[in-house]
């Protein structure tokens, strides 16, 4: 039997603040600075976090899913997962994360919070999930990479 649930990226809503406050820092840096140098090194990291900001809008308000099947997982980029390749599933508040035998770190794509109003009924099927294919469930800080 499969089940998808909605979710939402990790980190995006803070990543956002943080770029937009940084962007605003170099943008005035920009206008006050006078040496030719440090105004082109400002202009160029200016440019990229406003990119940054774009890309971090877009995630923002793109619809993601998570799929529970019945040996498998599909990953919000489609990609199918079956449960004898996850080591465990990491719980970091309400962030979850699936861990790779012989991975040392989380692939973001297996790093996601499930939507608000599917949070409890999406946290009864992982925990299900888990139980059924024998995979445990900590609670536990983990480092993802992209």
């Amino acid at each position: 039997m499969e089940r998808t649930f909605n979710t939402v990226y990790s980190r995006v809503k803070r990543n956002l603040i943080t770029m937009t406050l940084l962007g605003i820092y170099f943008f005035v840096s920009l206008n006050r600075s006078d040496e030719r140098w440090s105004t082109i090194f400002l202009a160029f990291f200016t440019i990229y976090i406003l990119t940054y900001i774009i890309v971090l809008l877009k995630m923002l308000f793109t619809k993601l899913t998570f799929t529970f099947g019945t040996d498998y997982v599909v990953s919000s980029k489609g990609k199918k997962f079956e449960a004898s390749q996850i080591k465990g599933i990491y719980m970091n508040n309400q962030r979850i994360g699936f861990k790779l035998h012989g991975r040392w770190l989380v692939p973001m794509e297996l790093c996601f919070y499930f939507d608000k109003t599917e949070e409890r009924e999406g946290l009864l099927q992982l925990h299900q999930w888990a139980q059924h294919n024998k995979i445990e469930v900590k609670r536990k800080f983990f480092q993802t990479w992209t």
